[in-house]
């Protein structure tokens, strides 16, 4: 437990990556490291830029830090772009791109899966709001027939199925002619 603990796994703190024993390489970090390997790196090509002008070969003293490589991700983090593009992704190798490497466990990724639910629940309450409108319209042409006073014998069919269309009754369930209609209404 003793070791865990020195090397910084239990608890996680990653203390032996600030061992002197641990190879960085340039532009690993944002910290004074990376002035410090700048610093070497310029003062090292001075050196042997000097030895070899005064007849020394300074090319077995000289170094080359290794700069890091980071790909540049596709998109920054936190805006809707990515988001977006994350909730399109079906891929190891999509997710990958879109997120530049990062973890999967960013608050982006999480965001992306909602996307896909809220959308189906949009798509569900445009519904329900387009029957809402539909039975309002069939409620006012029912007023509008019903302020006519007429009996159910004189209706003509378009009334009888405004009236029915009001009450909700699926036209599947109507029949076929005006006697069904009014046999039902009595």
């Amino acid at each position: 437990m003793q070791a865990c603990e020195k090397v910084g796994a239990a608890p996680v703190t990653r203390k032996c990556l600030d061992s002197d024993k641990v190879r960085r390489e340039f532009g690993d970090e944002e910290d004074e490291m990376k002035e410090v390997m700048k610093r070497i790196q310029e003062q090292n090509d001075q050196c042997t830029f000097f030895l070899t002008r005064n007849g020394y070969d300074g090319s077995v003293l000289a170094c080359t830090l290794n700069e890091k490589k980071v790909t540049a991700p596709v998109t920054r983090p936190n805006i809707q772009q990515r988001i977006e593009i994350l909730a399109k992704a079906r891929t190891h190798r999509a997710l990958f791109h879109a997120s530049g490497g990062g973890h999967i466990t960013h608050d982006d990724f999480f965001k992306s899966m909602q996307i896909s639910v809220r959308e189906k629940e949009m798509k569900m309450i445009e519904k329900e709001k387009a029957h809402w409108i539909a039975v309002q319209q069939y409620a006012e042409e029912a007023f509008t027939v019903l302020k006519k006073n007429k009996s159910v014998d004189d209706l003509i069919v378009k009334e009888l199925g405004v009236l029915l269309l009001w009450y909700q009754i699926p036209k599947s369930k109507w029949g076929d002619t005006k006697k069904n209609w009014r046999s039902g209404m009595n």
